[in-house]
């Protein structure tokens, strides 16, 4: 018995000694520094290193980049532990960035709080208190070195050290295609010269913003290049400029070998937008003049080679649009650094009346609040194509056009049952296939709906809309889907997905209609909007005018509309025509 006793006090003194070892060891661990490590992409590029030159979507090697971090909610809050405009490179071009050498690495908090960060390229030590960076693009020999990128990302900690940082293009581009009508006219050795142009500005780090500081306007020199030695027969020109620039202010002066000289401008409206690229074909006539091709101009988002472009023809004036009726613009001409947008294509066309086509065709637009991790709009063209009975496949996934790390997890729903996943672009709304019917249950496409109010009067809406498709007399009706957060001081509501991660619960719901009488060509609005939850007020009573969404939400609704009526359709409440 004593021996017994014996061995059972060994195996107690064995099994506390093991276990203060593991609780020092964990300690240990717990002191441990743990540092972050960045991985950066642009523009939402499919791999971290694409084939893309440095000024598009890939790094090159040795680019530097500038971090702050913060705690709190945003980098006005104040700098976490002096890691100010910490410079990082990517030695390789590959996307992974470490500190620089002679830099101290970013180390996170031992308590396990989080930290978010802000970053910019190229890393530049003239930042001031305000975190305000001077721009100048006066000097266009070197693109990359004046591409403004910049990216947030927020709630990081140690026990998820991998900061996946995704850099979205600030500034705007201008790309001039040039040829020659025929030989007699020779574009060999041109020189071209951008005129009345903004040559500097100032981008904030903490709000993301970008101002024109300097407005009186001057001239750059742009360097011509051959971008497809077997196709000498075009000359290709580029330049990056401040958003805001007046499009109808450029002018295009192009000098040839013979001290010739021609000159062109957009003479449109709108302003450049942050993030777009704004192409034009051009050709030299042999009487002197620069001529649109009938090509005409494409406007296109700056980057992840996801978006179709769009051709308007020369006689047409540009606006601020990304080319759809549908997409609604930024009234301020720049996009909102947390914000993500993208456009989903449609490659598959069988099933489309005019199938021989083989250009694809827009499905949905999407602008996604990647700090609040909510959907602002979904916006989509409508008609009865689309449509059909059946084909419902509750493939809840990820979108595959934005990061995952952004997107809540909402395979099970949201942690919180008053919420379902309201579809901002309804499942029956793209029933034609089952391929088409899956891109309605992307997470992104998801809003935290009350259930009640989604089930209820906003269900009576969605059938409306596909009821209007239906009418014959009208062409394509175009939709924008909405919603929209507390406005201070009320305090924004969060729910949490699958995996705890916060997502912001809408105030109000909204849509914008718009469609065109096929007789008349006259264009009727509507617009409704909700309260997000079970009131009992029917739709018919929820009726505004886009007009006034525009003035609440800060976007332009339905931008391609003819400027001589756009006010008068916008401003329409009448519910006669929607019956």
């Amino acid at each position: 018995m004593k021996r017994i006793n014996r061995i059972l006090l060994i195996l107690i003194s064995v099994v506390i000694y093991a276990s203060c070892t593991q609780t020092d060891h964990e300690n240990q661990l717990s002191q441990k520094e743990v540092t972050v490590q960045i991985f950066a992409k642009i523009d939402n590029s499919s791999n971290y290193k694409s084939t893309l030159r440095a000024s598009g979507n890939s790094w090159q090697q040795q680019d530097i980049i500038g971090i702050y971090t913060y705690q709190g909610a945003n980098l006005l809050a104040g700098v976490y532990n002096n890691y100010s405009n910490v410079p990082y490179i990517t030695n390789d071009g590959n996307g992974i960035f470490t500190a620089y050498t002679g830099s101290n690495p970013i180390i996170f908090p031992k308590d396990g709080s989080d930290i978010s960060f802000a970053a910019y390229y190229p890393h530049s030590l003239d930042i001031d208190a305000e975190y305000n960076l001077s721009l100048d693009i006066t000097n266009q020999q070197s693109l990359p070195a004046i591409d403004l990128l910049y990216s947030s990302a927020i709630d990081y900690n140690r026990s998820n050290p991998h900061v996946s940082l995704l850099f979205n293009h600030m500034l705007s581009q201008i790309i001039i295609n040039l040829s020659s009508v025929n030989e007699t006219v020779s574009i060999e050795g041109v020189t071209a010269t951008l005129k009345n142009i903004y040559p500097k500005g100032n981008f904030n780090l903490a709000s993301g913003s970008i101002d024109a500081l300097d407005i009186t306007q001057t001239a750059i020199n742009i360097n011509p290049f051959i971008e497809e030695p077997e196709n000498e027969s075009i000359i290709k020109a580029r330049a990056i400029l401040i958003p805001g620039q007046p499009l109808n202010d450029i002018q295009v002066e192009i000098k040839l070998k013979d001290g010739s000289r021609y000159t062109w401008s957009p003479s449109q409206a709108g302003s450049m937008l942050s993030g777009y690229q704004y192409s034009y074909q051009l050709q030299l006539d042999t009487d002197g003049r620069i001529r649109l091709l009938p090509e005409g101009a494409s406007i296109n988002p700056w980057g992840d080679g996801h978006h179709e472009n769009v051709y308007i023809s020369p006689s047409q004036p540009i606006i601020e649009h990304a080319g759809y009726m549908e997409i609604p613009v930024p009234t301020s001409g720049s996009q909102h650094p947390d914000a993500i947008q993208v456009t989903h294509m449609i490659t598959n066309r069988s099933w489309l009346n005019n199938s021989s086509a083989t250009m694809p065709v827009r499905n949905y637009s999407i602008n996604y609040d990647k700090n609040e991790r909510y959907t602002k709009w979904v916006a989509y063209p409508l008609h009865s194509a689309y449509m059909t009975s059946g084909n419902r496949t509750n493939d809840w996934g990820w979108d595959p056009l934005i990061p995952q790390e952004y997107q809540p997890n909402l395979s099970s729903g949201w942690s919180n049952n008053t919420y379902s996943r309201g579809h901002m672009l309804p499942s029956a709304s793209r029933s034609a296939t089952r391929d088409l019917n899956r891109t309605t249950f992307y997470y992104t496409n998801m809003a935290a709906q009350e259930t009640k109010m989604n089930n209820g009067v906003w269900n009576e809406l969605e059938q409306k809309v596909r009821v209007w498709v239906e009418q014959t007399g009208y062409d394509t009706l175009y939709v924008v889907t909405g919603s929209i957060l507390p406005a201070p001081p009320k305090t924004i509501q969060y729910t949490n997905d699958n995996t705890g991660k916060k997502s912001a619960v809408p105030e109000f719901m909204y849509k914008a209609l718009l469609r065109k009488h096929k007789t008349t060509g006259s264009y009727y609005s509507i617009a409704f909007k909700m309260e997000n939850r079970d009131t009992g007020v029917k739709y018919a009573n929820s009726v505004v005018s886009v007009k006034s969404l525009e003035r609440e939400t800060g976007y332009t609704f339905f931008p391609m509309l003819p400027p001589e009526v756009a006010d008068e359709v916008k401003q329409q409440t009448n519910t006669t025509y929607w019956n």
